[in-house]
């Protein structure tokens, strides 16, 4: 995860956990904000609170890695004080989570469930009187690590979150509590994201460069610029589709390769496989 530093981002976050609500719990004890902005400029990686500002002073914004344990261990060090490791993250969901920027994929999917539950904040829902049925997510796959989130009380038989009576479960979730959010995130099944393309098959989107056109004892090979893809046949007639993702000077070596050997030509099989190893476990 990585943050997008903003002056008002930062004075949100740092409201948020001088004053922590039912959801950013934090601790008990309210800390000083000198020393909440000495924890956040030092887990963003500057020095002092005052260099952050003046970093931050133009209303920029800077993008960093996301560091929650080091804010932890900052107020640690700084105070004496033992905070959870997911404390500024909690508090970023809670203020401020466009300011988040995902790096894989379950990351992706927090932010959007994130933003969407940021939206509905303050929204009078059903579970206020325990009426608790389920959450429907509809989850869009954008590309990459971004996707988008559209939450509703209603049941999506294809995309629904079930909190089967259980409203403490269902506002934590409405409120953006971290562990309800990661709850989700944890068990959404893939399969229920519109336009999902997993990871593997992102780099093999379209027609394949280059083709062997044919099996070589039960293996065949297509070749894109950034993944090459074995299809196997197993003595079981089982199909076994195995994506190996490449770098440019490895592209090249498959390139030269497959332009000696023509279309149908198990030699290409064999030469993917000299530069590209297939190991099947």
């Amino acid at each position: 995860m990585r943050i997008l530093a903003a002056c008002d981002a930062v004075d949100v976050i740092m409201s948020i956990l001088e004053q922590p609500t039912d959801v950013c719990c934090a601790t008990t004890q309210t800390l000083k904000k000198f020393h909440l902005e000495m924890a956040m400029a030092m887990s963003l990686g500057w020095a002092t609170a005052e260099d952050m500002h003046v970093a931050l002073r133009d209303d920029i914004e800077i993008e960093r890695p996301f560091k929650g344990k080091a804010f932890a261990h900052h107020i640690a060090a700084i105070t004496g004080v033992k905070l959870p490791d997911w404390t500024l993250l909690q508090a970023i969901i809670v203020a401020a989570p466009e300011v988040l920027v995902a790096e894989t994929e379950d990351e992706g999917i927090l932010v959007a469930v994130a933003l969407e539950v940021d939206r509905l904040r303050g929204r009078k829902w059903a579970y206020d009187n325990g009426e608790v049925h389920g959450i429907a997510l509809d989850l869009e796959h954008l590309g990459g690590h971004d996707f988008d989130c559209t939450v509703s009380e209603f049941a999506d038989y294809n995309r629904t979150i079930w909190i089967e009576n259980n409203a403490e479960e269902a506002l934590a979730f409405l409120n953006g509590d971290l562990a309800e959010l990661n709850h989700v995130v944890d068990n959404f099944d893939t399969d229920w994201i519109a336009n999902y393309v997993s990871p593997e098959q992102q780099n093999i989107q379209g027609d394949p460069s280059y083709d062997s056109g044919v099996y070589y004892n039960g293996v065949g090979v297509e070749v894109w610029p950034r993944a090459v893809r074995y299809t196997i046949i197993d003595r079981n007639n089982n199909v076994i589709r195995k994506v190996i993702n490449i770098d440019t000077a490895t592209y090249r070596k498959l390139s030269t390769a497959m332009r000696v050997h023509a279309y149908g030509d198990a030699q290409r099989v064999v030469e993917a496989k000299r530069i590209v190893p297939l190991e099947i476990h």
